[in-house]
């Protein structure tokens, strides 16, 4: 005998309930990361994932990418992928007016797992910042002064309370040069990301 099906009389409205995006993110990591909560491996997965989609980011070419570990749960991700900027010059709004582009989702699921995220993009020899908490702006984007080259440059603090006990940022750059499948991220004639290790 199967599952019995609700009673249609039981079943309102009100037993619908929405989620946020955070706390989808929060919840089903997998979803996005392709990598559970439970999973002490959740850490090197969000950083493949933003790698990735950094690789992606400039249509005019391939974009170069630089993570930076900074200690077991703080990592920064730098590459030369200008934000959209609208008519005024100033970047566009993206996830919850923030400067975290639409574009890219996976800077904003990982935000979503972030105690804290500091974001700065630069184009057309001007730079903006911005603080996050959780992927909510704790202000209005700032003036970051003229600046050089086009980029984005964002630095995640994951939060240990989204994650496994135990959950770091992987100590082998090869965990996050690579996607699950073995397919190094140098494939397609995109160059491979650097990786650099402060701890």
């Amino acid at each position: 005998m199967g599952p019995v099906p609700p009673d249609p009389a039981e079943y309102t409205a009100g037993a619908i309930g929405a989620v946020s995006f955070e706390q989808s993110v929060r919840n089903r990591p997998e979803m996005y990361f392709r990598c559970p909560r439970e999973d002490p491996a959740l850490p090197a997965a969000v950083v493949r994932a933003v790698v990735a989609e950094a690789r992606a980011a400039r249509a005019d070419g391939p974009t170069r990418v630089r993570v930076v570990f900074e200690d077991d749960h703080r990592f920064t991700l730098i590459d030369d992928a200008a934000p959209d900027l609208g008519p005024d010059g100033r970047p566009l709004a993206g996830f919850y007016g923030s400067l975290l582009a639409r574009r890219r989702w996976a800077l904003a699921a990982a935000a979503a797992l972030s105690a804290r995220t500091g974001v700065e993009v630069s184009a057309g020899g001007r730079g903006w910042r911005q603080e996050l908490a959780g992927t909510v702006p704790v202000g209005p984007p700032s003036p970051d002064g003229p600046t050089g080259a086009p980029g984005t440059r964002v630095t995640f603090e994951l939060d240990p309370g989204h994650l496994a006990p135990g959950a770091a940022l992987p100590r082998d750059a090869a965990e996050v040069r690579e996607d699950p499948g073995g397919d190094p991220f140098g494939r397609a004639g995109r160059a491979v990301p650097e990786v650099a290790d402060l701890r």
